[in-house]
């Protein structure tokens, strides 16, 4: 009965039990978390009822669970987990209009990928008490934009419904993504997920698509130096 529109699910742990938030995009719907009691999974709290949560993120941060949650009618809303129970932390300042969210941790610092349909994606990085813009990216057409770690890289796809779909990767010295290659020819069909899978040596990325075939990219490294 509290689940009218589920959008996404994201397993996390909390004090040692499997747990999972299922966010909610209906208007009349609660973002709800559910762990494990006993054979099954039930109800333990309900979140952000009203708000149309289109994406749900579990991260650490401060030696602490957190939980965000991006919707289509507020900013981003970070939550902790305080007394078996998240409590909503702050929000995300100048994040409007994000539809997912994904994170990923480098030389110590947790950034923050904020995808945006309309407008630019985000990069934000975590200070200690809120996430700090670092970055914008010009990302009009985006549903997804996924940080992956691929051999010693780490890297991250925007993907784009109307046009290339970009791989950037994290230039250590600056902070920053930088650039790396286009995906395609041919275009990506309104991709919607990205997955690296290791098979006999070999890397792979799968790209999951909306309106086309699923394509399948291998990664090769170039030696430059000569």
């Amino acid at each position: 009965r509290r689940l009218l529109r589920p959008n996404d699910a994201e397993l996390l742990w909390l004090d040692g039990r499997p747990c999972f938030v299922v966010a909610d995009a209906s208007k009349a719907g609660s973002t709800t978390l559910l762990c494990q009691d006993g054979p099954g999974f039930y109800p333990r709290q309900s979140l952000h009822a009203w708000h149309r949560d289109t994406d749900a993120e579990a991260l650490e941060l401060d030696g602490r669970p957190h939980l965000l949650l991006a919707s289509a009618s507020q900013r981003p809303v970070l939550f902790h987990w305080l007394g078996g129970r998240f409590e909503r932390r702050t929000d995300i300042p100048e994040a409007e209009d994000v539809y997912a969210t994904r994170h990923f941790q480098a030389g110590g610092d947790v950034f923050l990928c904020l995808t945006r349909y309309i407008g630019d994606s985000m990069v934000m990085r975590w200070d200690g008490s809120m996430f700090r813009l670092l970055q914008q990216l010009p990302s009009r057409g985006a549903h997804v934009f996924q940080p992956l770690l691929i051999a010693r890289d780490q890297l991250a796809i925007l993907g784009s419904d109307f046009a290339f779909s970009q791989v950037f990767r994290l230039e250590p010295d600056k902070g920053l993504l930088e650039p790396l290659q286009e995906l395609g020819p041919p275009a990506l069909v309104a991709p919607r997920a990205f997955a690296p899978i290791t098979l006999a040596g070999r890397r792979f990325l799968f790209a999951a698509c909306f309106k086309g075939p699923t394509q399948i990219y291998q990664h090769h490294e170039l030696d430059l130096s000569a």
